[in-house]
């Protein structure tokens, strides 16, 4: 069903990433999906620039990539890995972009749990979902869903 997926990874979310990385293990491996891993980077605010190294953009999503690729080779699909990306702006113009350039069946993204004044579908996961030129997976921890019922 789907060939190309790309999986919207937020770095700061440790079970998120853990979630959608076996989730696209999972895809890979059973429906021989291709998998692009996709971590936006914040941008920052530009009177830093000019005490940021000539350098630490470029370095800085050098190292998200390699953080990715190592992610796809601990959850057992690297070899169906096509592509990491690290971006800097917005999130869901970013994702949607790429998915387009990608020419992606689904994006995966993971749901924030559902919490006391925390709504399930954060605004990125939504401004996500709008701006998709695919279906969108939102991906959610059943077994912490479970729990907090």
């Amino acid at each position: 069903m789907y060939a190309r997926l790309l999986a919207a990874i937020d770095r700061e979310d440790e079970q998120g990433t853990r979630l959608i990385a076996s989730r696209c293990a999972a895809l890979a491996n059973t429906m021989g999906a291709s998998v692009s891993l996709i971590h936006v980077r914040l941008q920052p605010p530009a009177s830093y620039g000019r005490h940021l190294p000539w350098q630490w953009e470029a370095d800085e999503a050098k190292e998200v990539r390699g953080w990715l690729q190592e992610l796809a080779r601990t959850h057992a699909f690297e070899d169906r890995l096509s592509g990491t990306f690290a971006p800097s702006g917005s999130v869901s113009r970013e994702v949607a972009a790429r998915a387009r350039e990608l020419g992606s069946d689904v994006i995966m993204v993971a749901a924030h749990r559902a919490t006391l004044g925390r709504i399930l579908l954060g605004s990125t996961a939504h401004a996500i979902m709008r701006d998709a030129p695919c279906d969108v997976l939102l991906v959610r921890d059943s077994e912490a869903l479970q729990a907090a019922a």
